[in-house]
């Protein structure tokens, strides 16, 4: 699932992106900061941005790098706002159940969301995260729906015995 970044103003202008945004810092009652876990951060902004509500024991974590910060993102309390720092990118999949339809949340920011084959996916003009990584997560996505295959299978099997 895919949308293109159409606000002229914003890094990757045009090119096709996933969901996804920044982890988030909340106030616990007891006052102290902690930061929300990735799996948190990639369902609250799948939610807020296509209206799809993830199941966390189904999504997957398949790619993980911690990398110099882009003009994408901005330092917090840092009086030199141009600071660089490090952020970690993640790349997760979840298996797609057809019941759920994405809505385009952020109409300012992003297209409409579409469904795309691998071969599609291949010719499209993806932010640089995906792109670098596309082999790998075709990979990862052929590794976990043949693993899903092969235990539906053993299910089947189990319930004809």
């Amino acid at each position: 699932m895919l949308s293109r970044r159409i606000h002229p103003n914003k890094p990757y202008f045009n090119m096709m992106q996933g969901t996804g945004e920044k982890v988030n810092v909340y106030t616990n009652n007891n006052g102290h900061e902690i930061l929300e876990t990735e799996e948190d951060a990639a369902m609250c902004e799948t939610l807020e941005e296509s209206g799809i509500i993830l199941e966390e024991g189904k999504l997957q974590k398949i790619w993980s790098k911690t990398v110099p910060s882009q003009l994408e993102w901005t330092a917090r309390r840092c009086n030199v706002q141009d600071a660089t720092y490090n952020v970690t990118l993640s790349i997760f999949i979840y298996p797609w159940d057809w019941i759920q339809e994405p809505i385009a949340t952020e109409s300012d920011k992003s297209s409409d969301w579409t469904w795309h084959t691998f071969q599609e996916v291949i010719f499209m003009n993806l932010i640089p995260m995906l792109q670098k990584n596309q082999d790998f997560i075709f990979q990862e996505i052929g590794k976990y729906f043949n693993y899903c295959e092969i235990e539906s299978l053993d299910e089947q099997e189990e319930n004809d015995i």
